[in-house]
């Protein structure tokens, strides 16, 4: 929410903040004595959840996973696919009949090149067919999303080669191969998928990642039709940037596009015809950076899921949006010194539920399958902000102070999180400091000066000051947003 400020007599006034970023409702964790890991995750008619990814096996190497969930997380059964070779599924989707598509990576024997892997089971994860691609060939080729198609079949996309070309093909619902396809753009010479979006008329959408001999590039999304004919072409993204676009979804009016870039997640939104409609940068604290894996639309919201990672931990990302891009909230869940990350995020009636995986830097112990189910929630945090009012006029280069006093309502200590980020009218976002106190039980502590170099090049006039503050690992994460005024 927007608050105007309010110009009081120069004195320290407390502000309470409301939490409106979810709460933990709970965790599950599957794991056996090896190492596994979830790539993505769908949500079945019935509630359950089905989840794909990789277990690592006796010869050391890994197969691909199959689990299926209750709504509630909990184990109704697990398979995994594979040879002695290296095996994982990185997407799946549910055709209409009800079976199950998956698509990965294959290693026939070790040491040899990935094919494309696309395998179909029925409900209860038994194989109906499986086809390898490109086949019989010491050409690599790397699947990284699929797409069910009306006839049972499926659509999918990856890498061909050295990053060759966006390679696309189809299949019918027998696993037959109807047509392959690699797609170049004339000005880079490396190309590859990362999400593909099948039109009930037979056109195809396709992200792809573009990159030059230095390995700077842009996102390229295109589209074709039956013929593979390209209908329209579309580049987008900032090299500079490293904006790096991962995941699509086609909605009324157009696309969304998500991804990650500099410290940063990204959402775009486009036309029907791939033309760019708005984007919207969302920083993270901390000199870190990140990817995103997922996202999801609602009908009154837009959420990201992912990994932010650092210097001594990565976290689990979620950031919240509005349907036109605007910054609701973010939350980072993760322990210390832990290894979460989120692959899959699916919104439901009364929570938003997070798949991925947890694991520990140094104990030697194997990561896990994570869910973690959050609720949003506008009960009072246990933060209160002391500003003076006359400071939020400030010269550019100049410093915002604002004092923060955060409360430890748990009863462990835990690490209150506090970031500010300076928010031009044109959308532009500069994230001014993050602070990370240890609070003890019961307590409180105030953490002053938090904030705020405005830029030395900041141009003269109103910007919007961002006020991110949490509690870990509850990730109450709270938002005020005031008007700074700079001044030349």
């Amino acid at each position: 929410m927007r608050s105007a400020l309010i110009v009081l007599p120069a004195l320290a006034f407390p502000l309470l903040l409301f939490a409106q970023a979810p709460q933990v409702n709970w965790t599950r964790s599957h794991g056996t004595d090896v190492a596994e890991a979830a790539y993505h995750a769908v949500e079945l008619d019935n509630g359950d959840i089905l989840v794909a990814g990789a277990a690592v096996n006796t010869q050391g190497n890994a197969d691909g996973l199959l689990m299926r969930l209750t709504a509630a997380g909990d184990t109704i059964w697990s398979r995994t696919y594979g040879n002695d070779g290296f095996q994982e599924f990185l997407d799946l989707d549910v055709n209409m009949d009800g079976d199950f598509l998956l698509a990965g990576n294959w290693e026939p024997f070790p040491g040899t090149p990935d094919q494309g892997w696309v395998v179909k089971t029925d409900a209860d994860g038994n194989v109906l067919w499986e086809v390898t691609r490109p086949s019989g060939s010491n050409t690599v080729g790397r699947l990284l999303k699929l797409a069910a198609t009306d006839d049972g079949g499926a659509v999918a996309t990856g890498t061909w080669g050295h990053h060759d070309g966006a390679w696309v093909f189809r299949l019918d619902g027998n696993g037959n191969l109807l047509w392959e396809e690699q797609f170049t753009h004339p000005d880079y010479p490396f190309a590859f998928s990362h999400d593909v979006y099948p039109h009930p008329d037979g056109r195809i959408t396709v992200l792809a990642k573009l990159k030059d001999q230095t390995q700077l590039g842009e996102n390229w999304l295109f589209e074709i039709d039956t013929d593979r004919t390209v209908l329209w072409s579309h580049v987008h993204g900032d090299p500079a940037r490293h904006d790096d676009s991962r995941t699509l979804s086609h909605h009324p009016g157009g696309y969304l596009i998500s991804g990650a870039s500099d410290q940063t997640f990204h959402l775009w939104k486009t036309d029907q015809s791939g033309g760019l409609l708005w984007s919207e940068y969302y920083p993270f604290p901390g000199i870190a950076k990140g990817f995103v894996q997922d996202h999801v639309q609602t009908d009154d919201t837009i959420y990201l899921a992912g990994t932010r990672f650092g210097t001594g931990d990565t976290d689990l990302a979620a950031v919240a949006t509005g349907l036109d891009g605007t910054f609701r909230w973010s939350a980072f869940i993760g322990r210390p010194d832990g290894i979460d990350k989120a692959s899959a995020v699916i919104a439901r009636d009364n929570d938003l539920l997070m798949v991925g995986q947890e694991a520990n830097y140094g104990d030697g112990g194997p990561a896990d399958v994570w869910l973690l189910s959050m609720r949003e929630t506008t009960q009072p945090a246990a933060v209160s902000v002391l500003a003076d009012a006359s400071a939020l006029t400030v010269p550019a280069g100049g410093d915002v102070l604002l004092d923060v006093l955060l409360t430890n309502t748990l009863a462990s200590p835990t690490q209150g999180d506090v970031w500010a980020v300076l928010v031009a009218q044109n959308g532009d976002r500069t994230l001014l400091r993050r602070a990370r106190p240890t609070l003890q039980p019961g307590t409180g502590k105030l953490v002053p000066g938090v904030g705020l170099t405005v830029p030395a090049d900041a141009a003269a006039g109103e910007y919007d000051l961002e006020l991110n503050l949490g509690l870990f690992p509850t990730t109450i994460i709270s938002q005020q947003l005031e008007t700074v005024v700079v001044t030349n």
